[in-house]
C-alpha cells in the first residue's frame, strides 16, 4: 500500500476531494488542522471525485469545505467513493 496525504479545509468535513487518481487499496492520510487520520481506500477514486473520510449514515449531509454538498442516499463507509446525484 502506498501512503498519500490529503488535506481537509474544515473540521466538519466528512469527505475530501481526490487531488489525483487514487486506487483501491491505497492508504491515505488525511490532515484536518493538527489531526491526521488514516483511511484505507475501498474504491478507485478518480481525480476530482469525493472520498469519505468517516462513515456517513444514510440521510445525513455530505460536507466538504464546511458546506453541505449533498445527502447520503445510502450508508457510506470511510474509504468509499462518494457520488452525488
Amino acid at each position: 500500500m502506498r501512503a498519500d496525504t490529503l488535506q481537509t479545509t474544515h473540521a466538519l468535513d466528512n469527505v475530501v476531494m481526490a487531488e489525483y487518481d487514487i486506487a483501491a487499496g491505497t492508504l491515505v492520510r488525511v490532515r484536518r488542522g493538527e489531526e491526521e487520520i488514516a483511511v484505507a481506500v475501498a474504491d478507485d477514486v478518480p481525480f476530482g471525485c469525493l472520498l469519505a473520510i468517516r462513515d456517513i449514515p444514510r440521510g445525513r449531509p455530505v460536507i466538504r469545505a464546511g458546506v453541505r454538498v449533498g445527502i447520503a442516499a445510502a450508508h457510506v463507509r470511510a474509504g468509499q467513493r462518494v457520488d452525488l446525484r
